[in-house]
């Protein structure tokens, strides 16, 4: 067995030790601070978290001073012809041009 192989192969285990070692370190100890943590909260600004451009989104569309924000969800059930080739999602929209006092909410 030559001299040399062994030493390569006692090297490449001392540094893959060496390397663990480094890596148990980093992410064990509470005394060191994460660095990936800390890069996660260097590049995410507080105004593109999900709960405020939800609320931006609310104030942007709250009509007039009661701040009234209607909110509809359509299916597949809103947009099938009934008759006269007229839908709901037509007939709901229809009905805020026609109602009292609803033109506003449009």
């Amino acid at each position: 067995m030559p001299i040399g192989n062994n030493f390569s192969g006692n090297f490449s285990v001392a540094v893959a030790l060496l390397f663990l070692v480094g890596l148990y370190i980093c992410f064990s100890s509470s005394s060191i601070s994460d660095p990936i943590s800390d890069f996660l909260h260097l590049t995410t600004p507080p105004t593109l978290l999900p709960g405020n451009k939800l609320q931006a989104a609310l104030e942007k569309a709250a009509a007039g001073n009661n701040k009234t924000v209607i909110i509809a969800m359509v299916n597949k059930a809103y947009v099938e012809e009934a008759e006269a080739g007229r839908t709901m999602l037509d007939l709901f929209l229809e009905s805020f041009w026609e109602g009292e006092g609803t033109l506003p909410l449009m």
